[in-house]
């Protein structure tokens, strides 16, 4: 789980962004088998002052520990000159990612 903050006003530029790459990788990876799901929420008032949190559940721990690995060479694959942006914006200037956690589900249903 990534909890984001979306910097100086700059949604647009973030959600094209995250649509663009995030997204597309992460449909590739998918449809690879490579973990089981992935959920992009926002939310407007968070109290912990994130704006963006994805989720990419994974199945096991090695797909987990594969993980970086695969999604680099989706994006060599994808978009070798680099990530597709809105504007000459660089995702440093429209977000910052506060922090990452790794989650472990003890039970689940659905």
């Amino acid at each position: 789980m990534d909890f984001v903050k979306i910097k100086n006003e700059h949604r647009r530029e973030a959600l094209y962004f995250y649509e663009h790459n995030w997204r597309t990788y992460r449909d590739i990876a998918l449809q690879k088998g490579y973990f089981k799901s992935y959920q992009f929420l926002t939310t407007p008032d968070s109290p912990a002052g994130f704006d963006i949190l994805h989720i990419t559940e994974y199945t096991a721990s090695l797909q987990l520990k594969n993980s970086e690995q695969r999604f680099q060479e989706i994006i060599k694959i994808i978009s070798p000159d680099g990530p597709y942006l809105l504007n000459d914006l660089k995702p440093i200037d429209f977000r910052q990612i506060l922090y990452s956690k790794k989650l472990q589900t003890l039970f689940s249903a659905g």
